[in-house]
């Protein structure tokens, strides 16, 4: 496939320019088969992200969330899930996190958390909160802790996401930057 050779007396392979172009490209083509590229959201995408929302049986994303603050993950140019950043203060609090059914378990949804946590960082939060029913390990193991409802800071108390869609039973989970440093 490609015409690289050898360079006698050196421990150095040589290619032409469009031969790394293309192993590049071949590349690029594998490695989105099997790892997700995650990036800011397009508004084009945000039907297919409700889409997402929907079909998990998840509450649509907040319609105060910035676009910037959208990450979606995508294989072959879909979006195959999403996790939404609503900036409150100098917190976070975490929305909209989904992955599509058949491709959980492939590391999506940890590129998601690593690329959402890259902009906490970027905006430079002090603490990130989230509710969770049913995914409390799957944060823990990127640094989350459960903490008391008590415990949230009041701007946080006070969002839509936290006042109408955080059942009683949900898991409250806060990860401190600093810590993370």
């Amino acid at each position: 496939m490609f015409r690289s050779h050898f360079l006698p007396h050196s421990d150095r392979w040589v290619a032409s320019r469009e031969d790394i172009l293309a192993g590049l490209a071949y590349h690029r083509g594998v490695a989105s088969n099997i790892f997700p590229l995650t990036r800011r959201a397009r508004r084009e995408e945000l039907e297919r992200i409700d889409e997402l929302l929907e079909a998990a049986s998840l509450p649509a994303l907040p319609s105060n969330v910035h676009l910037a603050n959208v990450v979606v993950a995508t294989r072959d140019e879909e979006v195959v899930g999403a996790i939404a950043l609503e900036v409150v203060g100098r917190y976070g609090l975490l929305n909209s996190s989904v992955v599509a059914p058949e491709h959980r378990r492939t590391g999506v949804g940890k590129r998601l958390v690593q690329t959402v946590l890259a902009r906490v960082s970027e905006l430079g939060l002090r603490e990130v909160y989230l509710l969770t029913e049913d995914a409390s390990a799957f944060f823990e193991r990127h640094g989350f802790r459960k903490v008391s409802r008590e415990r949230v800071p009041g701007e946080i108390r006070t969002t839509r996401k936290f006042r109408d869609q955080g059942p009683d039973t949900a898991d409250v989970m806060c990860l401190r930057l600093e810590s993370r440093l």
